[in-house]
């Protein structure tokens, strides 16, 4: 039963990845060698990602920073929340990141209950997906939140949009959160 419902979502996947090819492709998109949803690149010269990013979060009262890296990434706060937004002008996509928000010390009960919270919580149906880490130095679990999702200036309304998609982050927040507390309680470090 379980290989039949990989299988089933292997397929589906898939399927979106070249329904997203197709789709683009009519649209004057380009995908790189390595294909798929996340590789669809922007052949208009005037399309700006970052720009619509900065613009959409000066919009929304987000102060940002970018960092001097070679991913330049985007920082800033939003609801007091620490976000990263990784974003290029090669590409109608952005990442946006919620690293180390969770944080309890690292035994093996709490590294199982981590792994079935995350578990629990991706198979919710949303954009924003939960992975954690290992900070060896601190003896430490994280649980890291992360959206790949689509953001050009056809969206209306995308101060808003964007808005919905970091919300999408607290509701995680809360279902991860839930479910690592049905479990045995973890020395938790917020």
């Amino acid at each position: 039963m379980k290989r039949t419902n990989v299988i089933i979502a292997a397929v589906v996947l898939l399927l979106t990845a070249i329904g997203s090819y197709n789709m683009g492709k009519s649209h004057g998109f380009s995908a790189n060698e390595v294909g798929g949803i996340d590789t669809i690149l922007v052949e208009d010269s005037n399309h700006h990602t970052r720009r619509l990013v900065t613009e959409t979060l000066k919009k929304i009262g987000c102060q940002y920073e970018i960092d001097d890296g070679e991913d330049e990434a985007i920082h800033f706060a939003y609801q007091g929340e620490d976000f990263i937004i990784l974003a290029d002008d090669d590409s109608y996509f952005i990442s946006i990141l919620d690293p180390w928000w969770y944080r309890c010390e690292m035994t093996k009960g709490n590294l199982f209950n981590v792994m079935e919270a995350i578990n629990a919580a991706n198979r919710k149906e949303n954009h924003t997906r939960a992975c954690y880490g290992i900070d060896e130095e601190d003896n430490e679990i994280g649980v890291h939140t992360i959206s790949r999702v689509l953001f050009t200036s056809d969206i209306s309304d995308i101060d808003l949009y964007l808005r919905a998609l970091l919300d999408e982050f607290f509701d995680m927040h809360r279902y991860v959160l839930n479910e690592i507390d049905k479990t045995e309680p973890a020395s938790k470090t917020y």
